[in-house]
């Protein structure tokens, strides 16, 4: 897949290393605060890990979609999920 090399999480129960994780950032019009009605553009970050693939195939298009589990990240505190 685009040279990347991934696995789903029940492959690595063995294993001492981990590459099922993946990372995403949605943006997402919102208020800041209550009772503002002014929207703003906000990133939201989440961790997660892969737990299927499936593989399509239209003739001349190849497609991979990664079934994955997701977490909200944080940043701070000594429980971060990214760092």
């Amino acid at each position: 897949m685009f040279g990347n090399h991934i696995r789903v999480s029940s492959a690595k129960e063995h294993l001492t290393t981990c590459d099922t994780d993946v990372v995403v950032t949605f943006e997402q019009k919102c208020v800041s605060i209550p009772n503002d009605y002014k929207l703003v553009l906000a990133k939201l970050e989440y961790v997660g890990w892969v737990e299927g693939m499936l593989k399509l195939n239209y003739k001349v298009l190849n497609i991979v979609v990664l079934l994955c589990n997701w977490v909200k990240a944080k940043y701070v505190e000594s429980n971060a999920t990214m760092k």
